[in-house]
C-alpha cells in the first residue's frame, strides 16, 4: 500500500512538471520581433538631364522576426530625402528573414542623401509597440562609398577616464 502511495505520488509530481513546463513555454513564446537586420545600396547609374545629374541606387533593406511567432501584416515605410515614399508590406515567419530592394531609385545631386525606413504593423487597429515597430535612417553616397559612421557621444570620455584609472593602479603598485 505505502509503495503504491509513493507510485502514485512520483507520477503525480512528474505529470505536474510537465504540465507546468508545458504551461510556462506557452506563457513565455515571444510574439513576434521585428528589426531592419541591414540596409545596402549599389549605384546602378549616373545621368545627367538637362544640367542636372541623377544618380540611380539599388538599395536593399533587410529585416528579421527573431520572434517565436508569426508577425502582423507588417509595412515597410521608405522615404528619401527628396520626400519621395514607397512602401512594401509582408508578414514574416518566426526566424524569418526578408529582403525589400528598391532597385533604380533616382535622386537628384551627387554626393551624400538621407533615406528614412519605419515599419509598422499595417493594420491601424494593431497597438504598435517596440517588438513590432520601429525607425531606422541611413545615408548613400554617390560615391559608392560607405558614409562614415559617427562614434557613440561620450565614448572617447570612457576610454579616456578608463587610461587615466589604469595608469594611476600601475603607479600605485609600482610604489609599493
Amino acid at each position: 500500500m505505502k509503495s503504491k502511495m509513493c507510485l502514485i505520488v512520483t507520477v503525480g509530481i512528474i505529470l505536474i512538471g510537465l504540465f507546468s513546463q508545458i504551461l510556462i513555454q506557452t506563457c513565455t513564446a515571444e510574439s513576434a520581433k521585428l528589426s531592419i537586420t541591414s540596409t545596402t545600396y549599389k549605384v546602378s547609374k549616373t545621368t545627367v538631364i538637362g544640367g542636372r545629374a541623377y544618380v540611380f541606387y539599388n538599395i536593399s533593406i533587410v529585416m528579421h522576426n527573431a520572434g517565436a511567432e508569426i508577425s502582423q501584416n507588417t509595412t515597410l515605410y521608405f522615404i528619401d530625402d527628396e520626400g519621395i515614399p514607397a512602401y512594401r508590406e509582408n508578414m514574416f515567419a518566426p526566424g524569418e528573414y526578408k529582403e525589400f530592394t528598391f532597385n533604380e531609385w533616382p535622386l537628384t545631386g551627387t554626393g551624400e542623401h538621407q533615406i528614412n525606413i519605419s515599419y509598422y504593423p499595417t493594420d491601424q487597429n494593431v497597438l504598435a509597440t517596440g517588438d513590432n515597430s520601429g525607425i531606422s535612417t541611413f545615408n548613400v553616397s554617390s560615391d559608392g562609398s560607405t558614409p562614415s559612421q559617427k562614434s557613440t557621444p561620450g565614448f572617447e570620455i570612457i576610454v579616456l577616464l578608463s587610461a587615466i584609472v589604469l595608469i594611476s593602479l600601475i603607479k600605485r603598485k609600482r610604489r609599493k
